[in-house]
């Protein structure tokens, strides 16, 4: 892999610290690794695609004030073990945006049309893009702070739910209602991650509820077996998320390059104006339902198909 040009520098030359980062401090190591050294791993290339949507927009500055705004504190592995979170966390959820935005240009062919778009009230949103099809599409990106996968001893994974919960009523809050489609993503590591599908994922069962199985104990007919959230979670979750078309979940990561995933469940409960039609979406993986509500997976692009094509043109391998 060649980079031949490295936008790393142009984006934190604000910063009162990237000009003396080296890999000697064992506090902020983990911050030259990623922003600094030339490791030939998979977040070197995807740092620069996304800089290079920025790049295309004339987003340069409004992107190099904010990265600027972190301090080099926020970036050791003692402040990151306070706050629950990796150590490059404070980068990433600001870099997320622009991932996001490169994926819907380069994977989904959307339009780009606006950055920070007027929502609900006075709220902003991260992006505006017109779909394939024509439609206005308002995007609010969200990453979720995850700690380090560094787990001693037993390992069992608990549901995220609840945190997914959270970050995506915060998100709603910034939906708009005027005939914009909307969609929501949220990027994180362990809380997004798919092993046996979509809908067995935590995001999904953060908008519908728990998977339950049911069955009558006296009778073996399939066709009475049930796998779903419980009736009660479908009634209470019907009644809200009302002005949100799209839940979007990313995933990312690799060895030399990267791979990158987007997935996501089109909310049967939206109202018919912010719907982001299933045609739009066809390179991810995505669970439509049907007027009766019935869920059908659709499957997307290969995680390193998608990187194929965001990466920038620049890359070669």
């Amino acid at each position: 892999m060649r980079i031949s040009t490295d936008l790393r520098p142009a984006y934190f030359s604000r910063t009162s610290w990237y000009a003396t980062l080296d890999g000697q401090a064992a506090a902020t190591w983990a911050a030259w690794r990623v922003l600094k050294s030339d490791e030939p791993a998979w977040w070197l290339p995807l740092l620069n695609a996304a800089f290079c949507f920025s790049e295309h927009h004339g987003l340069r500055d409004h992107f190099r004030a904010r990265l600027g705004g972190i301090h080099l504190p926020r970036l050791s592995s003692s402040a990151a073990d306070r706050e629950n979170r990796a150590v490059l966390f404070p980068v990433w959820e600001i870099v997320n945006e622009l991932i996001v935005a490169q994926y819907l240009e380069r994977v989904l062919s959307w339009t780009f049309v606006h950055h920070e778009p007027r929502g609900n009230k006075t709220r902003r949103g991260d992006w505006e893009f017109a779909s394939t099809s024509g439609t206005r599409v308002f995007v609010e990106v969200k990453s979720l702070a995850e700690p380090d996968p560094r787990a001693t001893g037993v390992y069992s994974r608990s549901s995220k739910s609840p945190r997914i919960r959270t970050v995506l009523k915060e998100a709603y809050a910034q939906l708009p209602d005027d005939g914009r489609s909307t969609l929501v993503v949220l990027v994180g590591d362990e809380a997004l991650k798919i092993p046996f599908g979509v809908i067995h994922g935590d995001l999904f069962q953060a908008l519908f509820g728990q998977l339950q199985v049911t069955f009558p104990i006296d009778n073996l007919d399939d066709s009475k077996v049930r796998m779903g959230p419980s009736l009660r979670d479908m009634f209470v979750h019907g009644t809200k998320h009302r002005r949100l078309g799209f839940a979007g979940g990313m995933v990312y990561g690799g060895d030399e390059l990267p791979g990158v995933r987007l997935y996501g469940v089109h909310n049967p409960f939206a109202v018919d104006a912010v719907r982001v039609p299933a045609a739009d979406l066809t390179p991810l993986d995505q669970v439509v339902f049907d007027s009766g509500g019935h869920g059908e997976l659709r499957p997307g692009v290969d995680p390193r198909e998608a990187w194929s094509r965001m990466q920038w043109p620049e890359t070669t391998n």
